[in-house]
Order: C-alpha cells, then structure tokens, then sequence
C-alpha cells in the first residue's frame, strides 16, 4: 500500500497503546484512551512535497535535521484526522502538527529520549 500526501500533509502512524500490562493485567479501553503518551507518538510513514520538517538538534541552529519516513515523532494529540486503512490505524497531519522528533530511543519504558524543537 502506498499513501501520498498532498501539500504540506505527513501521514503518521500513531503507537497503539498496550492491552495487556507486562503483570498480565488487562487494561480496559476507557483506561487506554487516557494514556496521552501513546496517542502522541508515531513514526512517520509518508511526507508531502510541501511539508517543512526540519529540526534544529542544538541550541545554536546552525545544523538541522530534515525528517523522513521511518522516523519517531511526537504530534498534536488533537491535530489531523484519523483513517483506517486494512485494520491499521493512521494520522494524516499538517507539517505544523509535528511538535518533535525523537532520537535515541532504546528503551522508551527506562531511558529518557533526546527531543529536538521544531523549526
């Protein structure tokens, strides 16, 4: 399947929040609609011919990191639509609605991730 963005549109694909706990207990839906993280996060599966994602590392700006596919972000929780496409879920996005993206991500549950600002 392949999804094209129009305009200055990005296509996430947002993390699903867990059924089941590592202790094996059930989490009900109502408890995971709450879970903020997971509605934030996603990975990037396509990016329009417009869109302006570029991400200053440092203070200083002088260098910048231009997003791609396949790389995590963090997003608007309540920016985009929702669209489900054979039983997988995405976001389609303004470029304005990517808040940041992720970098050094081992362990999400232990280590804290590098964020870089957008623009």
């Amino acid at each position: 399947m392949n999804l094209r963005p129009e305009g200055e549109k990005v296509i996430v694909k947002p993390d699903t929040a867990e059924k089941i706990s590592e202790g094996g207990i059930i989490i009900p839906d109502m408890a995971r609609e709450m879970q903020q993280t997971a509605a934030t996060r996603g990975e990037i599966v396509a990016i329009g011919p417009e869109a302006h994602l570029r991400f200053c590392p440092n203070a200083d700006g002088l260098e910048s990191i231009e997003a791609k596919p396949g790389q995590r972000v963090i997003f608007a929780k309540y920016g985009g639509s929702s669209i489900r496409i054979d039983r997988e879920e995405y976001r389609i996005l303004f470029d304005k609605d990517i808040v940041c993206l992720i970098t050094g991500e081992e362990d999400e549950e232990y280590s804290k991730p590098r964020i870089s600002m957008v623009r």
